[in-house]
């Protein structure tokens, strides 16, 4: 899983559906991506370093998981934040899960869902069974 708020929550309702069926441990996993130097400077503020930005992302990925956590509590909820691609974190994930669950947006397509660049990727090379939760 990549995202809280909305998503997030159907993400995480589908994975503790999966976790009860299985009996396993669920893992969030919440990527982000780090600036890139641009002409020598930083494209945000220069206090703000790396190791600050991984704070705020592990704190948001755990404020979204907190409500989730305390509806379930027999439910092992472990954040993972990961800097990077959102496909190469899923997949390198899946190689120690036992399923993964991942949200794909409904674009409003007439004939069904159309997949994202990191939906593909992970049904194309995850090293578990996928399960897509619909959005929207």
């Amino acid at each position: 899983m990549t995202s809280p708020g909305r998503q997030g929550d159907a993400q995480l309702g589908g994975a503790e559906n999966e976790e009860d069926r299985r009996g396993a441990r669920l893992r969030v996993v919440h990527t982000w991506t780090r600036p890139l130097l641009r002409m020598g400077q930083w494209p945000v503020s220069p206090r703000q370093d790396v190791p600050a930005q991984a704070r705020q992302h592990e704190d948001l990925a755990r404020f979204a998981t907190a409500e989730r956590a305390e509806q379930f509590p027999d439910v092992a909820v472990r954040v993972h934040t990961v800097s990077g691609p959102a496909a190469a974190a899923l997949v390198e994930a899946s190689r120690s899960a036992d399923v993964l669950v991942v949200g794909a947006r409904r674009q409003g397509d007439p004939l069904g869902m159309r997949m994202g660049p990191v939906t593909h990727a992970v049904l194309h090379h995850a090293h578990c069974p996928v399960v897509l939760i619909p959005i929207g």
